[in-house]
């Protein structure tokens, strides 16, 4: 996403494929981040003065099996980005998603801050890990560079490669008839810091309104700092299923050397900005829920 000071109208978002309505007053352009040639004439025509880079293969179960795309798009895209803000757009700020991912060992030692070691035990990780050290090198020093590590978020819309979304929808075509009455999970005892992607948005906004004014670069975590398992939020969803159905353990949904529990400090955040978490799982869960029944009744 490319946003200009003023006037209001100047907000590109960058699309692989067609945008949709979500859209509304941003103007779509259809592009590639790994293209540089590509990258660099946008910058050099548009000349940004925020740049929100959420580009990315986000799915850390598909990176096991897709390792390629995931370091092109994660880092190669990233990298041909970063040229493009040194080159035409030096003093933007930059928000960075990355993830908590990075933190992988890190996290078995209980709840992290963003000082916490950097120990990524996957493909997914490790791309992040070492996009976050290139853009230090890479981002001019008058670039407002922020860098933001979002636990597990979840919402309405979100894809069936992640794992609440894949019980939503399941549970959608049991009801339907579409599916039998079995749910196939994963590792259900694992506890995560789960958000509402509503709540992660309002974060990334809290964060670009007081980039001017933070050490260069920032790094803050997205959470709430305690933890739900995959079991009770599953025993949430089977209080709003219309029908009953059993569960049963799909072993290629298991990731090996899972972390058992993952969760993180959100002080600095808090501190330095007006966010704070407000939506509960339980509310998330339905809003999920009723989406996933709306997309299989058309």
């Amino acid at each position: 996403m490319l946003v200009k000071a003023a006037p209001e109208a100047d907000r590109l978002i960058i699309t692989r494929t067609a945008a949709n309505s979500l859209c509304h007053s941003w103007k779509p352009v259809q592009a590639d981040i790994s293209d540089e040639e590509r990258m660099k004439a946008l910058f050099q025509s548009f000349q940004p003065d925020l740049v929100i880079h959420m580009a990315a293969q986000s799915s850390v179960s598909q990176s096991h099996n897709a390792a390629e795309e995931t370091w092109n798009t994660n880092f190669g895209g990233t990298y041909v980005l970063a040229k493009a803000v040194a080159d035409f757009s030096p003093n933007c700020v930059f928000l960075f998603t990355s993830s908590a991912e990075v933190y992988g060992l890190s996290l078995r030692n209980g709840p992290v801050d963003e000082t916490a070691p950097l120990q990524p035990m996957n493909c997914y990780a490790r791309s992040k890990v070492a996009a976050e050290q290139m853009l230090l090198d890479i981002l001019p020093k008058t670039c407002r560079f922020v860098i933001a590590r979002a636990f597990n978020h979840l919402g309405p819309g979100q894809s069936e490669r992640f794992v609440m979304a894949s019980f939503t929808g399941q549970i959608s075509r049991i009801e339907a008839g579409l599916q039998p009455p079995c749910l196939t999970v994963g590792n259900i005892d694992v506890a995560r810091d789960f958000l509402d992607v509503r709540d992660v948005c309002e974060a990334y906004i809290e964060m670009l309104k007081v980039a001017p004014t933070l050490k260069v670069p920032t790094v803050f975590n997205v959470s709430t700092g305690h933890t739900q398992t995959i079991r009770e939020a599953l025993d949430i969803l089977k209080l709003h299923s219309q029908k009953d159905f059993k569960v049963e353990v799909d072993v290629a949904r298991l990731r090996p050397n899972d972390i058992p529990s993952a969760s993180g400090l959100n002080k600095k955040l808090c501190n330095e900005t007006a966010w704070k978490p407000h939506r509960q799982l339980a509310q998330t869960l339905h809003d999920m829920l009723d989406d996933a029944r709306r997309l299989i009744s058309k």
